[in-house]
């Protein structure tokens, strides 16, 4: 019956639909989390790095 291929194409474009995520957002996919500040060693007189208040000592 030519009703039955109307429903089974609708249904499978509105299927297809749900299962495409959107390409500006996807909530499955988390943010990578950001990678470790590089650790230089300890040097006596040289500042070690820069903080919130300037160099850290």
């Amino acid at each position: 019956h030519p009703g039955q291929a109307v429903l089974a194409a609708a249904a499978a474009a509105a299927a297809a639909a749900q299962a495409a995520p959107p390409t500006y957002y996807h909530p499955a996919a988390p943010a990578p989390p950001p990678p470790p500040p590089a650790q230089d060693p300890v040097q006596p007189d040289r500042p070690i790095g820069y903080g919130a208040f300037g160099v850290v000592w």
